[in-house]
């Protein structure tokens, strides 16, 4: 558990933890080290396996990927209006839209909307009449398939400096196919080459893409080569914004502190 980051982070909230520990028995004892691989079985868990195991019936029935639809566009219209949860009336309204371009699901959206936060395990009520994510972490990778399934490439590159979008780029990375994910990270190296923007802007996003390298299954020997070289001076890093956008990339960051050459630094702490 030491080893993996994204582990830690979840088992940091009692519900989450309880997850680990029954896809940890589930699995035999073998955890994914890949975290998308993890969200990934974690979400078919929650989302599918768990009430059918306990033969539990739900009223609409929803499967996973209509589930998963629904929770992705959520997340996504959280993410991109920067709130951390919103009204249950306009919960209710996002899951209409939506379900308008699906005629397999039949039930009314407020009912739709009660399966949802019942029984998937990724919705609450913390506050009456406001509805957000039981953690950030699944926010933030289902709102990153959104963006890769609607194209959002551009919009993830211009959002990458900002901390609510660092782990958004991260996890998109790993939802992109080879060749999104060369648009993806070419464009974060290319914007933050751009002159006319603030210098701690421009290491951000070099960092994200360091960051990128963690999840990308699948990339070029040219494009990590040009992260690596963009992201070499970067260490130790000078602020706490790039001190996190940093500690993302995971092993790859390890490789930066090491190679990097002992020097005199005003660096955040």
């Amino acid at each position: 558990m030491d080893k993996h980051r994204h582990l830690r982070q979840l088992a940091g909230y009692p519900l989450l933890c309880a997850l680990l520990c029954a896809l940890h028995r589930d699995r035999h004892g073998q955890l994914p080290a890949n975290r998308m691989e993890l969200y990934e079985v974690a979400l078919h868990m929650l989302l599918e396996r768990r009430d059918r195991e306990r033969r539990i019936a739900t009223g609409p029935a929803l499967g996973r990927t209509e589930q998963t639809l629904l929770l992705c566009d959520l997340a996504y219209r959280l993410i991109r209006n920067e709130w951390s949860d919103a009204p249950r009336a306009d919960v209710i309204g996002w899951l209409a839209a939506k379900l308008r371009a699906m005629p397999r699901v039949t039930a009314d959206p407020e009912r739709v909307y009660r399966v949802l936060l019942e029984r998937s395990g990724l919705l609450r009520e913390q506050v009456e009449g406001r509805v957000d994510f039981v953690h950030r972490s699944f926010q933030e990778y289902l709102a990153a398939k959104q963006a890769i399934d609607e194209g959002d490439y551009g919009v993830l590159r211009s959002h990458a400096h900002l901390p609510q979008w660092h782990e958004v780029v991260v996890m998109a990375a790993g939802h992109a196919t080879a060749t999104g994910r060369e648009t993806l990270l070419s464009g974060l190296l290319r914007l933050a080459d751009t002159t006319g923007i603030p210098h701690e802007q421009r290491d951000l996003l070099r960092l994200v893409a360091l960051g990128c390298l963690e999840t990308s299954p699948e990339r070029s020997p040219e494009m990590e080569a040009a992260i690596r070289k963009a992201t070499a001076k970067l260490v130790p890093p000078r602020t706490e914004a790039a001190a996190k956008a940093l500690g993302r990339a995971g092993p790859f960051a390890i490789d930066l502190l090491m190679q990097a050459p002992p020097r005199r630094s005003t660096a955040w702490y």
